[in-house]
């Protein structure tokens, strides 16, 4: 470790805050003996208290601590925190800072889109009555189309009847008069 430059990192660890005088991250995590990147999470950083400096670099690769949040100076084996005794107050629960909660957006104005839809009900609507009322029509024509033809062929069977008669009575003409 001697040979390398020695840096030095800080971390807060339960109840201490640690430092470490090491190469790099990596070797201060593995000091530290933790498999989680305290450094992405914010829990590790660079030391820049300089009684913290000085007191690592005396002990390269050694993690010193002190009781969390005190201004001791740090050791390698530190007694647990000393607690004052206070009068015993019934416990608080901590409570979270409260986030405002999101307001819920209001539902968008449905009034265009009923119209909307209210108007392609109506020319649906519409289009059907219109399409019924042509299919009447269409039926009415036929039914006239047919009477039509009836009276046509019974008046064209009547005319070749009569054409039929004038033919023969021409034709007995024609032999009388010879």
């Amino acid at each position: 470790m001697l040979g390398r430059a020695l840096k030095v990192f800080q971390a807060h660890l339960g109840f201490f805050d640690t430092v470490v005088a090491v190469p790099s991250k990596k070797a201060a995590l593995e000091a530290w003996g933790s498999s989680q990147d305290l450094f992405h999470t914010g829990l590790a950083s660079a030391a820049e208290e300089k009684d913290a400096i000085r007191a690592a670099l005396a002990h390269p690769g050694v993690v010193l601590k002190r009781p969390a949040g005190s201004r001791d100076p740090f050791t390698a084996e530190p007694g647990l925190p000393k607690v004052k005794s206070q009068p015993k107050k019934p416990a608080v629960p901590k409570m979270s800072p409260q986030r405002e909660p999101k307001p819920t957006p209001e539902p968008p104005d449905r009034g265009e889109l009923g119209a909307a839809e209210k108007a392609l009900a109506r020319l649906k609507d519409e289009m059907k009555s219109s399409a019924e009322e042509l299919a009447r029509k269409k039926k009415e024509l036929a039914s006239e189309e047919r009477e039509a033809k009836n009276k046509f062929h019974a008046r064209e069977r009547e005319f070749e009847q009569r054409l039929a008669k004038a033919k023969r009575d021409f034709a007995r003409a024609a032999r009388k008069g010879k």
